[in-house]
C-alpha cells in the first residue's frame, strides 16, 4: 500500500510514526490554516499504519523491541488534536507528551485529556501507557530530554529537535 502523507521507509517504531504525525498535524490541521479533508486523509492513513508500528518501540540505542501497551490510535490524536490549536510549547519525549508556556487558560483542558502537572518542572505531562515511576532518582527537566531525546513543536508552525 503506498502512502499520500506519510514516508513509510522512515518508519521503524510508533515513536518515528508519531513524529511524522506531529510534523503533518502542524501542516494540516484547520485550525492551523490546513485543509479538512487532507487533515481526514492523514488521520486515517496514521490509524492504518498505527496497527502495524503501535507496538514497536525503540531502545536508546536505536534497537528495536515489541511491547504490548493499552495506548489507542485514537487516545494520541485527540491529545495532539485538541492542543496543537494553543499557543503553548509541546515537547515530545520518548513516549510522554510535556506541555509549557502559558498553560493555565487550558488547565481543564489538559487534565480532561489526561495530563497532570509537575509542580518542580512547572510543566504538564501525559503519558498514555500508565507510568508508574520505578526508582527515587530525580532528574531535571533537561536532563529528561537529553537522555530520551526531545523534538520540540513550538507555538504554530516551528519543528524541532530540541
Amino acid at each position: 500500500m503506498s502512502y499520500k502523507y506519510f514516508d513509510i521507509d522512515k518508519i521503524v517504531s510508533s515513536d518515528d510514526l508519531k513524529k511524522q504525525y506531529r510534523t503533518l498535524a502542524l501542516k494540516l490541521h484547520p485550525d492551523k490554516g490546513g485543509n479538512a479533508e487532507q487533515f481526514k486523509e492523514m488521520g486515517n492513513e496514521y490509524e492504518s499504519l498505527f496497527k502495524a508500528f503501535g507496538n514497536i518501540f525503540k531502545t536508546k540505542e536505536g534497537k528495536t523491541y515489541t511491547k504490548e501497551t493499552g495506548e489507542s490510535v485514537y487516545k494520541f490524536k485527540d491529545i495532539i488534536d485538541n492542543i496543537i490549536k494553543y499557543d503553548i510549547d509541546i515537547d515530545i519525549i520518548g513516549q510522554w507528551v510535556w506541555v509549557g508556556g502559558n498553560t493555565y487558560p487550558i488547565k481543564e483542558i489538559l487534565k480532561s485529556l489526561g495530563f497532570s502537572f509537575a509542580r518542580g518542572k512547572k510543566k504538564w505531562y501525559y503519558n498514555g501507557n500508565g507510568y508508574k515511576k520505578r526508582s527515587y532518582k530525580h532528574l531535571s527537566y533537561d536532563e529528561i530530554k537529553n537522555y530520551y531525546g526531545c523534538e520540540n513543536i513550538k507555538k504554530s508552525e516551528d519543528l524541532k529537535i530540541c
